[in-house]
């Protein structure tokens, strides 16, 4: 078996590992961690900006269509820096209702993720 990641997946590694290298320092997760919220907003402003937070969203909801491989390339990618942005549940919730919602609930719901 080949575990090696795809060209796609190295190409999510390599974004993920730039937007949480240039945005999630120690200090800069100190100050974080200090706020009410506990959540870098900036960061995550950055995340969507790059189409990360979007990527195992399917292409008809406005995401890449990419896979829980991609994802989970995403999320090693953010314990490294230990980003306080919530991907997992973010992202888990945004699944479900593309696969589950009801077309209400995927209009009202993802294109805040997308």
């Amino acid at each position: 078996m080949d575990f090696d990641l795809s060209e796609e997946q190295e190409a999510v590694r390599g974004l993920a590992e730039q937007v949480f290298a240039g945005c999630a320092g120690i200090d800069r997760v100190r100050a974080v961690e200090q706020t009410e919220d506990r959540i870098d907003e900036e960061l995550w402003k950055e995340l969507a900006g790059t189409g990360l937070l979007s990527l195992a969203l399917p292409e008809r909801f406005g995401g890449a269509g990419l896979g829980l491989v991609e994802l989970c390339v995403l999320l090693r990618e953010q314990g490294r820096t230990v980003a306080p942005v919530p991907l997992w549940p973010a992202l888990l919730g945004a699944l479900a209702v593309a696969g589950h919602g009801s077309p209400e609930q995927q209009q009202a719901w993802l294109p805040r993720t997308a």
